[in-house]
Formats: structure tokens, sequence, C-alpha cells
């Protein structure tokens, strides 16, 4: 694996992108939203901007047009992650055409527990160390954009849903 794609910038696919850029992979960035994607750059994460040749296309967005843009993007025989969840709907997935023709891959992504594959160099204890040791990198802490008091939440959640963060992530300060 040599070139990501991370579509979606929000909290997750900045978080999964900067884990891919620590191991030394080459990872773009893209985001409908402008301000995700204006602060990927600002990160450090390049743009993705033209080009159908990543290795692996990770989509985090809570989309199926992103996990479609995913089957565009990919290389020929490349792997799609799809890292979203979508509850108990059904969705429309273009597995037609180039998915056949080119032999893509999909895989789902599921955090809760270790692939059986791996659960011989990784267990719970493991993965969480690693875990904590990414999260002392001083660099999260650009990732917050705003502090919050608890009682301010539930007027911060009518923004959520309606998709009007003017942030990529939020600190809640319990007292």
């Amino acid at each position: 694996v040599t070139r990501v794609l991370i579509l979606g910038a929000g909290i997750i696919g900045i978080l999964t992108a900067s884990i891919f850029k620590k191991e030394g992979k080459s990872v773009s960035i893209y985001d409908i939203n402008d301000f995700r994607s204006h602060k990927a750059v600002n990160l450090s994460f390049d743009k993705h901007t033209t080009g159908k040749n990543y290795d692996v296309v990770i989509n985090t967005t809570s989309s199926t047009n992103g996990l479609n843009l995913a089957i565009e993007l990919v290389r020929k025989e490349g792997l799609i992650i799809e890292a979203s969840w979508y509850g108990k709907g059904y969705q429309n997935i273009k597995l037609s055409g180039r998915f056949h023709f080119d032999r893509l891959q999909i895989k789902s992504s599921q955090v809760s527990c270790i692939p059986e594959y791996l659960q011989g160099k990784w267990d719970f204890l493991t993965r969480k160390q690693k875990c904590l040791s990414y999260l002392l990198d001083e660099q999260y802490e650009a990732y917050i954009d705003r502090i919050i008091d608890f009682e301010e939440l539930p007027a911060e959640f009518s923004k959520i849903r309606k998709n009007q963060m003017d942030y990529l992530s939020l600190l809640v300060k319990y007292q």
C-alpha cells in the first residue's frame, strides 16, 4: 500500500489519515464540505483533486455517494475500506461495470473487535496502547476547534443534526 485516499475529512477521516501518514503512506483527503476540506489542508494533508490510481480508498462519509466515489477512484484490483455505519437501511451501491471488470475489493471496517487473522499479533491491550501512543502526540490538539461546557451541548446537537458545524471536533467539559 503506497497511495491512500480518505473520503470524508470529519474527525474520523482526519484521524484515519493521520495514522496512515505516521506509518509513512502517501495520503490524500477529499470532502465535499469546504470547511472540512480546508481544515484538512491546513493540517498538512494533501487534497485529492484528480486521479484514479489509489491503492486503498477509505470511506468515512457515512454516505453511499462516498462509497460509490471510492469505487470510481481506487486502482484496478484496489481495496476499498468501508468505515461508515449505515444502520438498518438498504443502500444503493454501484456494483456493476468497473467494480467487477477491475476486480475491486470492498472490506468492512469493524473497530469493536480484532479480526481473527490479527489476533496472534494484536489483543485488546496492545491495540489500546497503540491508540494511546498516537493520542499522546501533540498534533492532535490541533484537531480540537472548540471547547464547550456540558450545559451547551443540547444547542450543539441542533447544529450537528443540520450539518451546520463550523468545527472539526468539539471537546465537551464536564464539571
